[in-house]
């Protein structure tokens, strides 16, 4: 099996024949942070470090004045995707190293952040004799980086905004049986807009939009040995995020996040030899919970559980499919080493499965994830 690391990279997939059959969940990219990410990303209503940037920027203003937080990830990723069918087992066991950079500072009202970072992708696969067929190997890698500015301002001592603008930087490339296709560059351009409201001290309630986006890249095809300058389009879609931050005591920290995805909004995307492909779509949603735990001044424990929903209808399942029902449970520590330097370490377990007529569908991924986060 052949497993290339890719750090800019998402699931994507393309059938036999080369008819891309679904985009969706397989894209999207939830492990943004490495609070969050482990908190099972209800952090929309809490949004209290620079990746904020992405979940909800107007929670960076309630962060310390003059203060720069910052924090710098990596996740170690473990993807597999396993077919049973009549003609046998097809399995892609890849391995993937996706990392975050957030930075952010807080003044009197205003606050400004940034964050690099892969808010689409994460995985990939590759298969060998897919489906039993001598030599038909197929192997999919897409992601898209966000270059992602955003600033915030607090209007009252409980009630902050916050907006950001994007740049997506793009990287596909695909090959299967003689055809091989490549593009990468400036993908697309988007923005996202917040608001947290802290009514007291135990409770906060954020919400989130990030805008859809059109995704072009240029790059080429290559069909029996011969190649063509070539393009490709989709559309990424709305997201709509809702979160609650609930603190019981000055240790514990609760989060809740339901996310409405416009999946319906990528009808269709575009290869200029393959042409126009129907990706049979629709909206999905995704809940998570989360909780922090300060165990002491130095040591925190984080865990998370988070629920997504296929955005695909069961009948265009592939090998490589994500769009079935996915739990996804985390876990993790930080330790403050001192005030400044705070080092973290957690893990990830994804999994989910289907079956559909006489093929049974599994999906199991593993991430470890280390990093640190700072205030200066």
């Amino acid at each position: 099996m052949k497993k290339r690391p890719l750090i800019e990279c998402a699931v994507i997939f393309c059938g036999i024949g080369f008819s891309v059959k679904a985009l969706g969940t397989g894209l999207d990219n939830a492990a943004v942070g490495i609070k969050a990410s482990v908190m099972g990303t209800a952090f929309t209503g809490i949004a209290d470090d620079a990746s904020a940037v992405h979940h909800n920027p107007s929670g960076l203003s309630f962060n310390d004045k003059d203060e720069l937080y910052a924090q710098l990830y990596s996740h170690y990723q473990l993807i597999g995707f396993t077919r049973t069918g009549t003609a046998g087992k097809d399995e892609s066991d890849e391995q993937y190293i996706n990392p975050g950079l957030f930075l952010s500072k807080t003044y009197d009202k205003w606050a400004f952040g940034f964050g690099n970072y892969l808010p689409f992708g994460g995985g990939g696969f590759a298969f060998e004799d897919l489906e039993g067929i001598p030599g038909n190997d197929a192997e999919i890698l897409l992601g898209l980086m966000a270059i992602h500015p955003a600033v915030a301002y607090r209007l009252r001592p409980d009630l902050s905004v916050g907006a950001g603008a994007f740049v997506y930087m793009g990287n596909y490339s695909q090959e299967n049986m003689g055809y091989e296709n490549e593009y990468d560059g400036i993908a697309g351009y988007g923005g996202n807009i917040g608001v947290l409201y802290k009514p007291s001290d135990k409770l906060s309630i954020g919400f989130n939009v990030r805008s859809k986006s059109s995704i072009k890249m240029d790059g080429e095809e290559q069909e029996a040995g011969i190649k063509y300058d070539s393009e490709i389009e989709f559309t990424l879609p709305y997201y709509f995020d809702l979160g609650f931050g609930y603190k019981p005591d000055q240790n514990l920290t609760l989060g809740l996040n339901f996310v409405r995805m416009t999946w319906s909004d990528t009808d269709k995307y575009k290869f200029t030899k393959l042409g126009t492909v129907e990706t049979h779509l629709k909206d999905s949603w995704r809940m998570g919970l989360g909780l922090e735990y300060m165990m002491s001044d130095n040591l925190s424990v984080r865990a998370g559980l988070k629920y997504t929903n296929p955005s695909s209808d069961k009948k265009y399942l592939y090998a490589g499919s994500s769009e079935i029902d996915l739990w996804i449970w985390t876990a993790g520590a930080a330790y403050a080493l001192n005030e400044s330097v705070e080092l973290n370490f957690a893990g990830l377990y994804n999994h989910g499965s289907e079956e559909h007529d006489s093929q049974k569908y599994k999906a199991e991924h593993f991430f470890i994830t280390v990093g640190a986060r700072f205030r200066y």
